[in-house]
């Protein structure tokens, strides 16, 4: 089970940022993370030279368990949050974010 991000890597570059918050996720809940951040550590990993993969790894884990993630806002300094992986309710996605909800359950693309 995923937290409900999609996460892209800059060209070039080992930076993760989340391109999208899938809404009724838990990363979604009470903004914890926001489309910008960049993802600096997941479980206290560094994730700067860890393949795109392994990230996905790192953050996907079974129903009911934590992921910590630790991430930059703005330039600002870097903070650290704990969020619950849990599934969303079916009505919390809407038809256009079905596609998004493939991804992070891993049925298809390199996004969670």
């Amino acid at each position: 089970v995923g937290i409900g991000i999609l996460l892209e890597r800059a060209e070039g570059s080992g930076v993760f940022y989340v391109a999208e918050v899938v809404p009724g996720y838990p990363a979604d809940r009470g903004g914890i993370l926001m489309r910008g951040d960049v993802v600096k550590r997941i479980d206290g990993i560094d994730i700067a030279s860890v393949a795109f993969d392994k990230v996905k790894e790192l953050s996907v884990g079974p129903l009911g368990t934590t992921c910590f993630v630790e991430f930059q806002r703005g330039g600002g300094t870097p903070s650290s949050v704990s969020v619950l992986r849990v599934r969303p309710s079916h009505e919390a996605l809407s038809p256009s974010h079905a596609g998004m909800r493939r991804s992070i359950e891993g049925v298809g693309g390199g996004r969670f």
